[in-house]
């Protein structure tokens, strides 16, 4: 098979627009003839990167890192140049099937991947038992509070059995124990108790899309346990690092122009509810410069949205000042006093939530 010459890797670079591109990881302003951003690049407050649409060429005036859309891509996604060159090649639809492509795979963390293929073994077995007899109860529920079969497919929401699972059926598929316990999934006991047991299961993601944990809800009001369990911290879940909706928001959050910042999973699962999608949440951690490192990947417009109460309040006071202190642009939406979006749509429907989202 033949090898690219310079001529293809021209064509392939002219086949897109590189502020299309850039537009499709940053948020872009218009500014003359150019347009500029937030550096991904460095910590950066006001935004210092400009891209040319005429030369098709970015730079950013205070950490000095430029290039064309290749160097973009190599640098943003931590990817090879060759590696650069194929999605260029697939976004501008330049047919590479001739040409021979070596690409080096990228280094992992082998130790984790264990962790990451028992979180989506986890979920897809409590997705299973909630469309079981055993998760009835709690199908029930969810149908209670507006949850459609959609709804629980796209956030896909499963059931924890009361009785262990997660131990024997990892075990069958070869797993060690020592990463059983690592995961957090199984507690570390001579019985090897699940650590989530007769709760809803709600995925959670990291940045990529990938499940590094879960938050179990329990359901009935004879249960006397705490209303959430989160997943302990491990290698591969990182709370100060983790945005609920992350990696299925960014379409939207582009549409929109800004993001909503939310306290909870449950608050962006109810302003989906109602049809808003450019949502992420905290995962019961003060907003964090991982968060806001991640935030700025998508936009430098933020409506914080926290609880209404006190200590929901003290906490947006205090998010709002360190997102202004990093250059975001920031508006406060004030919800009713002492309740959340979740509550909000529950209690006066999508109408109701919307006419909330309008006080900013």
């Amino acid at each position: 098979m033949a090898r690219l010459s310079q001529e293809k890797i021209n064509e392939i670079r002219q086949s897109v627009d590189i502020v299309d591109v850039i537009g499709e990881y940053l948020s872009l302003q218009k500014k003359g003839r150019n347009y500029v951003a937030l550096c991904p690049f460095h910590d950066d407050k006001n935004p210092s990167m400009s891209i040319s649409p005429d030369r098709q060429i970015f730079m950013c005036f205070v950490c000095g890192t430029g290039g064309n859309v290749f160097t973009f891509l190599q640098k943003y996604l931590k990817i090879s140049y060759i590696e650069a060159v194929k999605k260029v090649a697939e976004i501008g639809h330049v047919d590479l099937s001739e040409y021979h492509l070596d690409v080096v795979s990228r280094p992992i963390v082998k130790e984790n991947v264990p962790l990451y293929q028992m979180h989506e073994e986890a979920q897809k077995i409590y997705s299973y038992y909630l469309n079981t007899k055993l998760g009835l109860e709690a199908k029930t529920y969810l149908m209670k509070r507006h949850f459609s079969d959609e709804l629980i497919k796209e956030f896909r929401i499963g059931y924890a059995p009361l009785q262990a699972t997660l131990y024997q059926a990892f075990e069958k598929l070869g797993f060690q124990e020592i990463d059983m316990i690592k995961s957090g999934l199984i507690v570390e006991s001579y019985q090897h108790f699940d650590r989530f047991q007769d709760r809803i299961m709600f995925p959670l993601y990291n940045q990529q899309g990938q499940v590094v944990g879960f938050s179990g809800r329990i359901y009935k009001p004879t249960q006397t346990e705490s209303k959430y369990m989160n997943s302990p911290e491990s290698e591969i879940f990182i709370k100060g690092q983790t945005l609920y909706h992350y990696h299925q928001c960014k379409e939207a959050v582009k549409e929109a122009g800004f993001i909503y910042l939310l306290e909870g999973f449950m608050d962006v699962i109810a302003m989906y509810k109602a049809g808003i999608e450019n949502t992420v949440a905290i995962m019961g951690t003060a907003l964090t410069k991982g968060h806001m490192q991640a935030l700025r990947r998508l936009t430098h417009h933020v409506r914080l949205c926290l609880d209404g109460d006190q200590a929901g309040q003290a906490a947006m006071s205090k998010a709002a000042r360190e997102l202004e202190e990093a250059g975001f642009q920031v508006s406060i939406v004030v919800l009713p006093e002492g309740h959340d979006p979740d509550e909000i749509y529950e209690e006066h429907g999508q109408e109701g939530l919307h006419e909330v989202l309008k006080k900013f």
